[in-house]
């Protein structure tokens, strides 16, 4: 509380660390401590202090979660995305549940890139995390999804007179 930057010791936040987390709160208690070694840190950088004690401590395990929607909650998903007015917008986030790609990939995506045909999208390794090639079968309703929307840029790009975009979206 009212103690000054010079004052606090280590101890003082390996103490504070360990009563958050006796209190059932154990990444909070990791974040608190990762908080006061930012603010220590800081100090440092303003010559406030020489030292970070909150460097050190021993901090709790924590497990990686995982979260996947209900089916209740896509239906909900399916059904806002029907009436939501901005068409585009709802698709890239349709063929983000249909692939499962990252968002820039889909926002990336080519039409040179698909063939609807056998269902099958080829990322180009310079768009993908890993730097290689990467061949993505297409379900059926991700396939009918990039043929309505094939449809669509082709009937646009006609009324212009141009040619079709070599993007998807």
């Amino acid at each position: 509380k009212h103690r000054k930057v010079a004052d606090v010791g280590f101890s003082d936040i390996d103490g504070l660390h360990r009563k958050i987390t006796k209190e059932g709160k154990p990444y909070a208690a990791n974040r608190v401590v990762a908080r006061l070694s930012k603010m220590f840190s800081l100090a440092i950088r303003w010559r406030w202090r020489s030292d970070n004690p909150a460097k050190g401590i021993e901090r709790n395990p924590e497990a990686k979660r995982t979260r996947y929607a209900t089916g209740d909650e896509l239906g909900r998903l399916t059904e806002a995305l029907a009436t939501h007015p901005d068409r585009q917008a709802a698709n890239i986030v349709r063929m983000l549940l249909l692939t499962g790609a990252r968002k820039g990939e889909v926002l990336g995506m080519r039409w040179d890139h698909l063939d609807l045909s056998t269902g099958v999208w080829t990322k180009p390794g310079a768009t993908t995390k890993q730097k290689v090639d990467h061949r993505v079968p297409l379900s059926a309703p991700a396939r009918q999804l990039l043929a309505e929307l094939r449809t669509e840029a082709e009937k646009a790009a006609a009324k212009k007179g141009r040619e079709v975009s070599e993007f998807v979206f």
